[in-house]
């Protein structure tokens, strides 16, 4: 018990240290009277004791007080709100990417003067355009204009940013590269093996479900879709999806099973533990798995030598030596929830096991799973009760039963997942293989989480104030104190992670489980893929296009829109899982809301070849494309009119636009130099015009341009769909693909009054994703409806059924 009181003393004192200001002069002041006391004490255990934790909690004051910035013309900081700067740096860490931008941790060395460099420390986070790509280790140059964080009402971003030492953020700068590979060899290493265990995910699995493999394995959770992540949280389930200390002792059984039999005990304790802290670094060493690593290993050391395991003292310890190496890790509130939901298990579980099962008529062993299931769920949702309300001023009331729905399936999820991510590492097509086993969990996950958080009532609005909080716990310790009256509660779980890092699972037992999963996930996809003879839908991407044509033999993606994950989970939907391959990708011109989405759709998908309209240009996203085609040794074709692609019998593919030398000096020539095509089934053809204007649309008023369904070009804009062409394509249905509330006002009034004699107008910003379905005769639309922002469920599709020689007529 001593190493508990002395570790609870130093966490006391970094509290006691942030209430308020302490000069080090006071605090070793405080010291000698303190330090005399254990001198004169040696024979007094007790005594000494409390004089020692006196002096490990001044020197906790201390610390925290060292920590806190100080303002110097030689921190960045010191340029915030100035005129832009000229600086130097370091990405020191691993890149985070969101929807549309990347996000950099930069570790700035000096900034340029008129007189000359000058040296100086201190962060800066950097927000960027989500290409070009930058890497851990690469020392860049940037320019532009350091701002201090703002304090928004609900949330002090300042504070939180300056408990990561970054006082200074920077948007869109300037950037130029002047090094790459510049920093610790290990780690960038580990990044590398992060980056392609993430990717191989990314192969494998369709979304949501891959970037839910890649949070709960890889601790990369920044490209989940946002309704995801509010159901998550509308259900209290986040824990399950957080890597915690769970995860690390499957990884530490997993590890067990292999190592001990070849190498013994002796020698595969060094190499268990070795693994699990690299897997803590490669899942991003964030606060909650540190704790959980730092616990597990503590856990794995007393079993090897035989000793008692005390989870208090492991818990307090854990607490105190990350808190020595980062102060400001206790206000992290992962590290927060990951504490108390832990310490829950600890004092809360055992007594709650024992009470279920004494109400329980039934002691069959399933019976004991789910009594045990639920008293863990129950003791971590009281120990986290009010933090979630007191961080995110709302509180689910679903959170007990949806854990108890979906937890279970975490093992699973990180076993499969890590299989996956391996074979990947070596073949693609293995990878894929694999990622079958993983769906299935991951899928029954998002399913469970969905409906639950679907549900009204499911979580309220409940702002709670930190006195409020305080009460809460305190109330709580006291009952728990005075339900112990003394007793040892903990001997029954104190025995639980040591069997659970006993648990040593047999190759052939995995094989097994593995060999039905993918059996359960083929039949299902077989059961519901139904190919019809011709499926050209419009994806809902925003502000952008992107067109998948479905056919029996073939899968074609026209452009893929300005937001990479906005398509991934958009093509999830559509191409089944059994396919994950295009026979080919169209860019009809290099402009940013049509290329931006390919680049990732070529990381992801197997891409046989990919047809362009000849044009190059120098901006990034175009950059990052061409380079990756190269990579990957993807044929790359320019397409000319007059190119006929045959599909099938009956369904051909014909390139109307651009001809062999390309337009100059229009208004826009790369609009202008669009590939535009014809897609013909039977008597329903689609005219596809990508971003053609009017001087473009005037050279095919001569072709054969007569359609059933046209696309819209350049997402309504006025220069295009001029009257003459209108008149001369004579379409029965229209589609505008445009983003929702953008700012150039598309689609344009008088487009709209243009389009208003069609038998059917469908926008994806008001319809969300349109798709049309024909058999060579007859045409059937269905808009899939936008997606609402109160219970994150998409409305009931439409129906439509129109016929190519007018509306309505039933198929």
């Amino acid at each position: 018990m001593t190493l508990f009181y002395l570790s609870a003393a130093w966490v006391l004192g970094l509290f006691l240290a942030s209430l308020g200001s302490f000069s080090l002069p006071a605090l070793a002041a405080l010291a000698v009277p303190a330090l005399a006391a254990a001198t004169m004490s040696l024979r007094w255990p007790r005594l000494l004791l409390a004089s020692v934790c006196l002096l490990v909690l001044l020197l906790g004051m201390t610390r925290l007080s060292l920590a806190r910035p100080v303002p110097s013309p030689n921190q960045i900081s010191f340029y915030n709100d100035g005129p832009a700067v000229e600086m130097r740096g370091l990405v020191a860490s691993y890149p985070e990417t969101r929807e549309n931008t990347q996000r950099l941790l930069l570790d700035v060395e000096e900034v340029l003067e008129p007189d000359g460099p000058k040296r100086v420390s201190g962060k800066a986070l950097i927000t960027l355009r989500l290409f070009p790509t930058y890497e851990y280790g690469d020392r860049l140059r940037m320019v532009g204009r350091l701002e201090t964080p703002p304090i928004h009402p609900e949330f002090d971003y300042r504070e939180y940013l300056a408990r990561q030492g970054v006082a200074s953020i920077l948007r869109y700068p300037q950037v130029s590269v002047l090094e790459s590979g510049q920093g610790f060899k290990p780690l960038q290493g580990l990044y590398w093996l992060r980056r392609r265990m993430a990717e191989a995910i990314a192969a494998a699995l369709p979304e949501p479900q891959a970037s839910l493999a890649q949070g709960m394995f890889l601790g990369l959770r920044r490209d989940m879709p946002p309704q995801l992540n509010r159901a998550f949280a509308r259900t209290g389930t986040t824990h399950v999806v957080a890597i915690s200390g769970l995860n690390l002792s499957l990884v530490a059984g997993l590890l067990s099973s292999v190592f001990l039999p070849a190498l013994g005990r002796r020698r595969a304790l060094p190499v268990v533990l070795g693994a699990i802290i690299l897997y803590a670094f490669l899942t991003g060493l964030a606060p909650s798995v540190m704790r959980a690593a730092l616990m597990v290993g503590m856990v794995m050391v007393a079993a090897y030598f035989g000793r008692p395991v005390h989870l208090p003292t492991s818990l307090a310890f854990a607490a105190a030596f990350l808190s020595a190496g980062d102060p400001f890790i206790l206000w992290d509130v992962g590290f927060q929830l990951s504490f108390l939901a832990t310490a829950g298990l600890v004092y809360l579980a055992p007594p709650l096991t024992q009470w279920s099962q004494r109400l329980s008529a039934l002691k069959t062993p399933p019976i004991s799973i789910v009594v045990e299931t639920t008293a863990v769920s129950i003791a971590s949702y009281i120990a986290t009760l009010p933090l979630i309300p007191f961080y995110f001023s709302r509180l689910s009331l679903v959170g007990v039963p949806a854990t108890l729905l979906t937890l279970w399936t975490t093992p699973f999820i990180i076993v499969t997942s890590f299989v996956v991510a391996v074979a990947g590492l070596f073949s693609a097509p293995l990878g894929q293989i694999s990622g079958w086993a993983a769906w299935l969990p991951l899928s029954y996950l998002t399913s469970v989480v969905q409906l639950w958080a679907g549900f009204p009532g499911a979580a309220i609005d409940l702002p709670v104030s930190q006195a409020a909080v305080w009460g809460y716990f305190g109330a709580l310790t006291t009952g728990l104190v005075a339900m112990s009256q003394g007793r040892r509660i903990l001997s029954w779980y104190s025995k639980a992670p040591t069997a659970l890092l006993r648990w040593r699972p047999g190759f052939l037992d995995l094989g097994v489980v593995f060999a039905a999963i993918i059996a359960l996930a083929t039949w299902y996809s077989l059961l519901t893929y139904s190919p019809a003879p011709v499926r050209v839908t419009f994806l809902d991407v925003g502000q952008g296009d992107a067109i998948l044509i479905q056919t029996q033999n073939y899968h074609i993606l026209v452009d893929g829109g300005p937001n990479p994950s906005t398509l991934m989970r958009e093509l999830s939907q559509y191409v089944p899982l059994a396919r994950r391959r295009f026979d080919l990708v169209v860019l009809t011109h290099p402009e940013a809301d049509h290329i931006t989405g390919l680049i990732e759709v070529v990381r992801r998908y197997s891409v046989a070849k990919v047809l362009d309209n000849g044009q190059v240009s120098s901006n990034p996203e175009y950059v990052q494309w061409s380079q990756l085609l190269k990579d990957k040794k993807i044929p790359r074709y320019s397409a000319q009119a007059g190119e006929i692609i045959t599909l099938e019998k009956g369904v051909v593919l014909s390139i109307l636009h651009p001809h062999q030398v390309l337009l100059q000096g229009t208004s826009s020539d790369s609009n202008n130099n669009s590939l535009v095509a014809k897609l013909a089934a039977g008597q329903v053809s689609f005219l596809l015009t990508a971003d053609i204007q009017e001087e473009g649309e005037r050279l095919l008023l001569n072709d054969d341009i007569r359609s059933t369904v046209l696309k819209v070009a350049h997402h309504g804009s006025q220069t295009s769909t001029s009257a003459a062409f209108l008149r001369q394509v004579s379409p029965q249905v229209a589609v505008i693909s445009v983003g929702e509330d953008n700012p150039f006002g598309h689609p344009h009034p008088d487009i709209l009054a243009r389009l208003k004699g069609m038998e059917r107008l469908f926008r994806t910003d008001e319809d969300g994703t349109i798709r049309l379905t024909t058999d060579g005769s007859r045409l059937w639309a269905k808009a899939m409806g936008k997606t609402t922002r109160d219970r994150q469920l998409p409305r009931q599709p439409v129906p439509r059924a129109i016929n190519s020689g007018g509306f309505p007529r039933a198929p």
